[in-house]
């Protein structure tokens, strides 16, 4: 497996595998099918995009953790979330993404991560203990599309991503 940068080429990979984790259901937030081009924007080159390393192993791309800075978060704090291909959950690829991201984030002057699952996801949580995150915030009554109320947790990650920053 190697960690680089996102390019526009994966795109479709990355649409067809985070739409087959969605029909399977239970691990990410989405609970429709994207389009390649919604993917684009959200996770490539949207404006709020700061990076996206994609993990590749045989089969070609098996992971992505996309960051970014929402518009009305503090300039201080990304957010993340991380995308697993079906069956390579547990693999190592979620702690060898993070690395990526917690390099990027740094030279982004980023002081904490935020990431948002859902309270079903089992691996979720085990992946980003293993990267510091501590639970931030519970949210019981998320909708999903098809009217299930799911909840969801967020985060953040203990300390710092970068230890040069003060505050």
């Amino acid at each position: 497996m190697i960690v680089r940068a996102v390019s526009l080429a994966d795109a479709a990979a990355m649409t067809g595998w985070q739409n087959a984790v969605v029909r399977i259901g239970g691990t990410i937030v989405q609970d429709e099918a994207r389009r390649e081009t919604e993917e684009t924007r959200d996770h490539l080159t949207g404006p709020w995009v700061l990076c996206c390393p994609v993990a590749v192993a045989a089969g070609g791309a098996a992971g992505f953790q996309a960051l970014w800075r929402h518009p009305d978060s503090p300039e201080d704090r990304g957010d993340i979330g991380t995308y697993v291909r079906a069956g390579l959950h547990r693999s190592g690829l979620g702690a060898a993404l993070f690395a990526a991201t917690a390099d990027r984030a740094r030279a982004y002057g980023l002081w904490s991560i935020n990431p948002t699952i859902r309270a079903d996801n089992a691996a979720g949580p085990g992946c980003y203990a293993r990267c510091c995150l501590v639970d931030d915030d519970h949210a019981a009554d998320c909708a999903l599309k098809d009217g299930r109320v799911m909840g969801r947790v967020s985060g953040r990650f203990a300390g710092t991503v970068n230890p040069a920053a003060t505050r």
